[in-house]
């Protein structure tokens, strides 16, 4: 036999081996079995199912029983039954259905393990099958201001604003605020570090909105935004911060993006007094172009009737199709500077998860304005390139160039951010950039910035742990900026847990000679040590943490303080208690926070001194109540709203009432508010309402 015979044979040999050894290892269970789908992806509150497939290769009959593994496969609207009987080499597949809903689903990516056993410890029955669900935790979080707008104090600067957060998911969800088209004269004051809260339960958080001066006049259109760990957005809502010399955003109380409905106009009719009458003209919209492509719009425009000119603002076209995708009018986005302004970008798509898009966007809030004349403040060129994982996760790099004329600034920006699951249950994002900043008339600076962000759940306990550094004169949001925000959650029960965290955060933002926000060249720190212990009685949530913080304070060149600087400490021991209430009726819950300050260099007050803010809410099917009482400082930063000799107190009242008529067709919602600012000596009192009528094809 030649040796291409041989070969010939070797090869036929070892091919048969090879086959019949994939056909062996395919038959060496006794019984066999699978589910259709490896992955299913659900929504809350909605059904899912799935297929169970079981194989007999004997040749007799036998009889199998089912465990579960600790999971919830076994607990479906549709489940399998305790005793599965099998005929020789039958094949049975029994369908499994569920409903997404909190006694189902406890996790984002869960899992449904199956083990079918015998009485026979001789059968060779295949080990466990598992499948995940992976829920949709966008849809899940709700955030809703509790009015659309609030005016700023002109006597103090400030105003307090409240937002309400609601889990309505199956799950808890840990997140952080961010507040987005923030402008450089404002600041806001409140809890931004990371949070749980869990599934069913809200949250009412408190925020101080101050201007850096009082001599700046403007409106705010201020968006919140909740965000994982991952960096992946998962509710957004609008606040306007408004000031009464400026109206070009007074009477527009009906959030638009907000409405369920894809395209709104409205048309208002504002009175002020004699000189002051406008009409307003508002719209809000998507159309669905079909092929992929859609066009987004919204519009604002005000008519002034005695000056007889016309201003636009907040507005803007959003044309995307499969590939490409451009947004004429206002830009606002947060790309480690906030992009905020009048202009284009231009977006290209490789596929579904890589996208480059382009900025060009000028200083300017109006796209058109006859009231005043604004001096051009300069502008914004970017590029961003981003990338999506297979779970939405965003990275991305990007670079600005900026120009702030105010100023007298240019400054180059390179930053990026990326995500990387370690594990099922651990998650690591990083960011950092580098950034020059040059002055017009000489000098520059340079400047870096780094952050680590850890997510893990394990067996016992969850760990978080959030960290962020930037130079003096780094040009990003957080400027000047060390903070190290880390939390341990250890569960007891279903409804007990304790809590471990540590926070600190030290802001010293440095700019140069010659720029102008070295008028506003402060700093300060703040630590907490806090434990946490949260429980149930019933239908009541209870939340008690007790913690220590620590506030330093340096203050220069403030305009109300004139050269002096302010050098203050002050140290806290205090308590929260949350109490949270929940029927299909009725909803209430109360936040307190109450302190014992034991030193205070300030001396505003004298320490030592207790320190109380309570917001608390009520709603029923019918009506409300919402207030807010603060009681002393609870920040440094508030002593600035003080007139001299005056008490820092605040107190906020306001009843609201809603209800249906006609088939639920009319819809009408009243409410009223009452505040005093004891530190100003100012109160006010609003009152407002909306009725609407629910016409045929919604």
């Amino acid at each position: 036999m030649s040796i291409r015979s041989h070969l010939i044979f070797a090869f036929l040999f070892c091919s048969s081996a090879f086959f019949l050894s994939i056909a062996k290892s395919q038959q060496r269970y006794d019984v066999a079995y699978h589910f259709e789908y490896d992955s299913i992806s659900i929504s809350a509150s909605k059904t899912f199912s799935n297929k169970l497939t079981i194989v007999n290769y004997m040749d007799r009959a036998i009889e199998l029983y089912p465990e579960a593994n600790d999971t919830k496969v076994l607990q479906g609207l549709i489940k399998l039954p305790p005793f599965i009987p099998l005929k020789p080499h039958e094949t049975k597949t029994f369908p499994l259905k569920y409903i997404s809903d909190r006694q189902t689903i406890s996790e984002a990516r869960q899992e449904f393990s199956i083990k079918l056993n015998s009485e026979e410890i001789s059968l060779n029955i295949q080990p466990g099958r598992v499948f995940f669900t992976k829920l949709d935790l966008q849809a899940s979080l709700l955030i809703q201001p509790e009015q659309p707008e609030y005016f700023i104090d002109q006597s103090t600067g400030l105003t307090q604003f409240m937002v309400r957060i609601v889990n309505t998911g199956l799950i808890p969800l840990t997140f952080q605020l961010q507040f987005a088209n923030l402008p450089s004269e404002m600041e806001i004051v409140g809890e931004t570090l990371p949070m749980t809260l869990p599934a069913g339960e809200q949250s009412l958080l408190t925020f101080t909105a101050r201007m850096r001066t009082k001599r700046i006049a403007t409106d705010v259109n201020l968006t919140v935004t909740a965000l994982e760990a991952g960096g992946k957005q998962l509710a957004t809502c609008s606040i306007h911060i408004l000031t009464v010399g400026n109206v070009t955003r007074f009477g527009s109380a009906m959030s638009l993006q907000n409405q369920p409905y894809n395209n709104m106009f409205a048309l208002r009719y504002l009175n002020m007094d004699q000189n002051i009458a406008i009409y307003q003209l508002q719209g809000y919209g998507n159309l669905g172009l079909g092929n992929e492509k859609s066009l987004t719009y919204r519009m604002n425009m005000d008519y002034f009737r005695s000056q007889r000119v016309f201003n636009i603002y907040d507005s803007y076209l959003n044309y995307q199709t499969e590939k490409w995708g451009v947004k004429a009018g206002n830009i606002y986005e947060n790309l480690d500077q906030y992009v905020n302004g009048r202009g284009v970008r231009a977006s290209y798509k490789f596929d579904k998860l890589r996208s480059i898009s382009a900025y060009a966007v000028q200083n300017n809030y109006f796209l058109w304005n006859e009231m005043n004349t604004f001096s051009h403040r300069g502008g914004v060129l970017g590029l961003k390139y981003a990338f999506k994982s297979e779970k939405n996760q965003e990275s991305s790099l990007v670079y600005l160039h900026s120009k702030d004329n105010y100023r007298t600034v240019r400054n180059h920006l390179f930053s990026g951010k990326g995500y990387k699951d370690w594990s099922e249950k651990q998650h690591l994002l990083w960011e950092g950039g580098v950034s020059i900043e040059q002055l017009d008339a000489d000098g520059h600076q340079t400047g870096l910035a780094a952050g680590i962000n850890y997510t893990g759940i394990f067996a016992g306990f969850q760990v978080s742990s959030n960290n962020y550094y930037s130079s003096p004169y780094y040009v990003g949001l957080r400027r000047g900026l060390l903070q190290s925000d880390s939390r341990v959650l250890i569960p007891l029960e279903e409804t007990k847990s304790v809590s471990v965290r540590m926070s600190f955060m030290d802001n010293r933002p440095s700019y140069q000679a010659g720029d102008r926000n070295y008028f506003f060249s402060s700093s300060s720190r703040i630590e907490i040590y806090e434990l946490g212990y949260r429980t149930a009685l019933g239908r009541i949530k209870v939340d008690l943490r007790p913690y220590w913080m620590n506030q330093f304070a340096d203050y220069h060149s403030w305009l109300e303080l004139g050269t002096d600087a302010a050098n203050w400490k002050s140290s806290s021991l205090r308590t929260v208690a949350d109490l949270n209430f929940f029927t299909k009726n009725h909803r209430f819950s109360l936040h307190t926070d109450y302190g014992y300050t034991y030193k205070n260099t300030a001396e505003l007050p004298i320490a030592p001194f207790h320190s109380l803010r309570v917001s608390g809410n009520y709603d029923h099917a019918l009506f409300g109540i919402n207030t807010f009482v603060q009681i002393n400082p609870y920040y440094l930063s508030d002593l600035f709203a003080t007139y001299a000799n005056a008490n820092y107190r605040m107190y906020s009242l306001g009843p609201n009432t809603h209800f249906d008529a006609f088939a639920h067709n009319l819809q009408v919602q009243l409410a009223a508010m009452y505040s005093y600012y004891g530190f100003s000596r100012s109160n006010n009192f609003s009152l407002n309402g909306n009725v609407r009528w629910r016409m045929k094809n919604s």
